[in-house]
């Protein structure tokens, strides 16, 4: 037999190996063009049920999984059903740079017009099937894609919940599976079905088969749920030992509880005791902390050892959720923070960016008063827009497809209220107060700022447009130059009604004595008023923070909500103030005396006293930000008095951070209606429309007045007397 040479061995195996690596590429190839369109196929199915929100998230995940412009169409389709017409346009023009595509394009003009004319549904539909049609799966795919969306549809609400049988049915359907989209119905069945050990399961197999972004995202936060969840840790060392900890620590608790009693009722001193079970309970809650940590550290060094290369929209929010959940608040802010900052910088076509941008598009509607109708009856309205946007970026990070859990669940809850105040706290770092047109067409912008103390509001920092125009000659003024005073007259005006009793009244409080240590060195003299069926003046004008802070911690809460008189002993507290002077309005409610609001709000516009409102939960956020854009100030809401200290700090930013800008208008002079914007860098701005001379709608009531006949003849004035005949 011929020997074989060894050169012709290695050429043999190499050849082996370039065919294996071929073969692997390929089915690897297959394989993912498989995922996608399955995912394509899931996200044209939720779009025609009205799920635009779940077909745009799915949609999304395929685009991870293979860039294509099939996905990309679907997601300008949710737009477009949603009547976004901004966002599709925009979105779509973005990814016509990367790949020119004429459907596409097609896409793009039916949003463009739609921005201008409004949609027309029955070309949509026509759009929408030239897109499936590029959706290739087998009959036998459909079937099973179909039994999946059954599952992935089903709603989680609690008045009606969802058919138990239905969902049984269709995860027996789906029992062989191992599709990707077939185990994400499975792993959101289980999830319906409380058991988060096999939703964890199963978002552990999606990532074996597709290692794409957002399944790791789904998959780290499916294991936290579940070890987080989870009655027995047996399994987990860590988590075990630590359960030994805290159950030795609750039993020491327990006795040291039974000492006291016993102690307490033989009347012996008791403060030895009170001091060990107070450093027990402290130790305690650490390691309940420690406990509640630990699934999420370890998903946040899962995400980190898998980061991907490049910022993405996605895997950042995915880490402030991760370090919001344990805890650090500060740090997933800063995180979202610079998200939003790029999101407004740049088109974000990676996973999730689509849903940071209605985010911020949700805040500018809100602040405009373009309020969506069909939205939760909750208390703020920027809730009304935020919250489906919100909901859109958690939907993106875990296995939860129901809008209904999402919205009652307390922790997912509590991170959409974090989200809008962190898109709040964003948007409103620059603050166009009003536009003074006295001089026109000279004209002052007043601005306010919430930037940290520590950044300078510089005017090479400023881009300034009006009516669309780059204005590149204009006067920056800053807080003390023309003789402005730097001192401040500060009241606090505080709801104490019975509604506000327990923790809300709390959580007032700190965020006022917060306020105060955060003015501590400044030339500020502050008093107090408390109201609730009348007001009383708790505190005159004090230098003294001593004095302020006993006067807001015998605040107790009873009786109505009398705004009006609030204000009023403001004003009165107020008097004898020196510099600028400010009042701090805090209300969970509405007014029970309107009848003198707006003789007060011009005699507190007139005495130059600016209102910074903050509305609470259910309060009047109409009515508030009325009084507060008639005297200068700045409304705030707050979803609940939980995050009133943020909102407090912000307000203390914008009372010693006050600008004007001065320009001179060159273009047409002959326009009333007109608009303002000043951006600072390429990150916080704010836009005002002003109107010159008398404001539109009072030249309107006017000529819908009920005419009158002429004055002299109407009180006799010609000297004679007035006749019927006259």
């Amino acid at each position: 037999m011929k020997k074989i040479s060894k050169k012709k061995m290695a050429v043999f195996f190499l050849l082996l190996l370039l065919i294996a690596a071929a073969g692997i590429s390929g089915y690897r190839f297959y394989r993912k063009k498989g995922i996608v369109q399955d995912e394509n196929y899931a996200a044209s199915c939720f779009l025609e049920r009205g799920f635009y929100a779940r077909g745009r998230n799915m949609a999304s995940q395929a685009l991870e999984v293979s860039s294509n412009d099939t996905s990309i169409q679907l997601i300008l389709l949710s737009f477009c059903y949603e009547e976004d017409f901004l966002n599709a346009e925009a979105y779509g023009n973005a990814w016509l740079k990367k790949s020119d595509n004429s459907l596409t394009a097609e896409i793009c003009e039916y949003a463009r017009k739609g921005s201008a004319s409004g949609g027309d549904m029955v070309a949509l539909l026509r759009l929408h099937n030239q897109v499936k049609e590029q959706i290739r799966v087998s009959e036998s795919g459909r079937e099973r894609l179909e039994a999946a969306l059954e599952i992935l549809s089903m709603e989680q609400t609690y008045d009606s919940g969802w058919d138990p049988a239905a969902l049984e049915e269709g995860m027996q359907k789906l029992e062989n599976a191992k599709d990707v989209v077939s185990l994400k119905a499975k792993a959101y069945g289980s999830m319906l079905q409380g058991d988060t050990r096999q939703a964890a399961l199963y978002a552990q197999q999606i990532v074996k088969k597709d290692d794409s972004l957002p399944n790791r995202m789904a998959a780290a936060n499916a294991v936290s749920e579940y070890y987080l969840n989870s009655i027995s840790r047996e399994e987990d060392s860590e988590l075990s030992a630590l359960e030994e900890r805290i159950s030795k620590i609750t039993e020491e608790i327990n006795e040291l509880q039974q000492e006291l009693e016993q102690a307490l009722a033989e009347g012996r001193n008791s403060s030895g005791i009170e001091k060990r079970l107070d450093k027990k309970q402290d130790e305690a809650k650490e390691l309940y902390s420690r406990r509640e940590k630990i699934p999420y550290q370890r998903a946040v060094n899962y995400m980190k050892s898998r980061k991907p290369q490049g910022e993405h929209a996605g895997y950042e929010f995915q880490m402030a959720y991760l370090y919001y959940r344990m805890g650090e608040r500060e740090t997933a802010g800063e995180i979202v923070n610079r998200l939003l900052s790029e999101s407004v910088r740049e088109e974000r076509t990676e996973y999730l960016g689509p849903e940071l941008r209605k985010l911020l598009e949700a805040y500018n509607q809100t602040a405009s008063g373009e309020v969506p109708e069909n939205r939760w009856d909750t208390a703020s309205k920027l809730d009304h827009a935020a919250d489906a946007a919100v909901y859109g970026l958690t939907q993106g990070l875990s296995l939860e497809n129901s809008y209904s859990a999402y919205f009652y669940e307390p922790e997912y809850q509590n991170f959409c209220d974090f989200m809008i105040q962190s898109v709040r706290e964003y948007r409103e770092m620059l603050l166009i107060r009003y536009v003074d047109t006295r001089k026109f067409p000279q004209i002052d912008i007043h601005l306010t700022t919430a930037l940290p103390e520590d950044i300078s509001l510089e005017k090479e920092d400023l881009s300034v447009y009006e009516l669309g125009e780059a204005i590149p000659d204009f006067e920056f003024l800053k807080a003390g130059e023309g003789g402005e005073e730097q001192e401040l007259s500060l009241c606090f005006v505080l709801d104490v009604s019975g509604s506000m009793e327990g923790e809300a009244l709390e959580h007032a409080k700190s965020a006022a004595g917060n306020l105060l240590n955060m003015l501590t060195g400044r030339q500020v003299q502050a008093g107090l008023v408390k109201f609730e069926n009348s007001a009383e003046i708790v505190s005159e004008l004090t230098e003294s923070s001593g004095v302020l802070s006993r006067g807001i911690d015998s605040l107790t809460a009873d009786g109505g909500t009398n705004i009006s008189d609030g204000l009023r002993a403001g004003m009165e507290v107020l008097q004898g103030g020196t510099g600028s002077q400010a009042i701090i309005l805090l209300s969970d409610g509405e007014d029970s005396d309107t009848s003198q609001i707006e003789t007060i709000k011009n005699q507190l516009a007139g005495r130059g006293i600016k209102v910074y409102s903050v509305g609470v939960g259910y309060a009047d956020s109409e009515y508030l930000r009325g009084i507060s854009e008639a005297t200068g100030g700045v409304y705030m809401q707050a979803v609940d008095t939980s995050g009133l200290g943020a909102i407090y700090r912000q307000i203390g930013q914008y009372m010693f951070q006050d600008y004007v800008i001065r320009l001179t208008v060159g273009k047409d002079v002959k326009i009333y209606d007109r608009s303002a914007k000043v951006q600072w860098k390429d990150e916080a701005y704010d836009e005002s429309e002003y109107t010159v001379g008398v404001p539109d709608e009072d030249i309107l009531w006017e000529e819908q007045m009920e005419k009158r006949m002429d004055f002299y003849r109407e009180i006799g004035g010609s000297g004679r007397e007035v006749t019927g005949n006259d």
